[in-house]
């Protein structure tokens, strides 16, 4: 038998997006992080409340929760957690109140020490 010889011309249909099924993270908007114009310092990030932490910690620990499975109840990695109660992540409400929702506390419910609303600061 002889060589076979192909007939036909290979045909491109388009380009596929090639799909990373690894953590899609990165096609997250990075934010912006612009110097003060009068100091030409970085600004400082608003970490959580102390008073926060301490709920959120308190609370954690009253209802012998762990890090981790705090984590995995609110889906996401347990650095986070350590990061809030280590006052190394940026302030948000909205996390705050879901983490204490997910722990069985309603977060209206709770009060600073002063009895002010917790988002006044």
């Amino acid at each position: 038998m002889g060589t076979i010889y192909q007939d036909w011309t290979p045909v491109d249909i388009g380009n596929r997006k090639k799909t990373n099924n690894n953590n899609n993270n990165n096609n997250r908007p990075k934010p912006k992080v612009v110097e003060d114009p009068e100091t030409g310092m970085m600004p400082k990030i608003k970490t959580f409340p102390l008073d926060l932490i301490n709920n959120i910690k308190n609370t954690r620990e009253s209802k012998k929760i762990t890090q981790k499975d705090l984590a995995k109840l609110m889906s996401m990695e347990s650095s986070i957690i350590n990061k809030i109660e280590n006052s190394q992540y940026p302030f948000n409400e909205k996390l705050y109140n879901e983490i204490m929702r997910k722990m069985g506390v309603n977060p209206k419910e709770i009060k600073k020490t002063d009895d002010k609303p917790l988002n006044k600061d």
